[in-house]
C-alpha cells in the first residue's frame, strides 16, 4: 500500500490540473488513429509529447515507482502508483531516473525523454491508467502556454 499522505491527496482530484511530464507539443492524442500507409486502425492508450532527446521526463503527481525497466511495447518505462487505482506510464525514455519503490514528488525528474521502442523516433509516450483501463491524458493535464495539440 501507499504511504498514507500520497493515498490521501487524492489523484482522482486533479482533472485537468496536473503537469506536462515533458516540453514538448502533443503530436499523438489518445485513442483510434490511422496506420500511416496501411489500411489499419490502431489504438493510442495515450499522448505522444515531441520532446528533445535527453530532456527532463517529470512525474505528473506523488507516487510510487512500481517499474523502473524495459517493458515491451514502452521500451524503457517507468510506472508509478498513485494510489486510488490510478497509474502513470512514461514510455521510450533514454535513461531511468529512479528505481522500483522509491517515493517521488510532484516535478520530480524521473527520466529522460528517448527513443528506446519508439518506431516514431525521439518522444515519450505518457498514459493514464485507472486500474487498468486507459483514459485521455489531455482531459488530466494542463497544457503550458504555447504548447500545440498537433495530431
Amino acid at each position: 500500500p501507499l504511504p498514507v499522505e500520497i493515498a490521501s491527496r487524492g489523484f482522482g482530484h486533479q482533472k485537468g490540473q496536473l503537469i506536462l511530464p515533458a516540453v514538448g507539443d502533443v503530436i499523438g492524442t489518445f485513442g483510434w488513429y490511422d496506420v500511416e500507409g496501411a489500411d489499419d486502425r490502431a489504438f493510442r492508450g495515450g499522448i505522444d509529447i515531441e520532446a528533445p532527446q535527453d530532456g527532463p521526463v517529470r512525474a505528473v503527481y506523488a507516487g510510487q515507482v512500481r517499474r523502473a525497466e524495459r517493458i515491451r511495447g514502452f521500451g524503457t518505462a517507468v510506472i508509478l502508483d498513485h494510489g486510488e487505482g490510478f497509474f502513470t506510464i512514461y514510455a521510450h525514455l533514454a535513461t531511468l531516473g529512479t528505481s522500483v519503490g522509491e517515493m517521488v514528488a510532484t516535478g520530480q525528474p524521473i527520466g529522460t525523454v528517448g527513443d528506446s521502442g519508439s518506431t516514431r523516433g525521439v518522444l515519450l509516450h505518457f498514459e493514464i491508467r485507472q486500474h487498468s483501463d486507459p483514459v485521455d491524458p489531455l482531459e488530466w493535464v494542463k497544457l503550458p502556454p504555447g504548447i500545440k495539440v498537433r495530431d
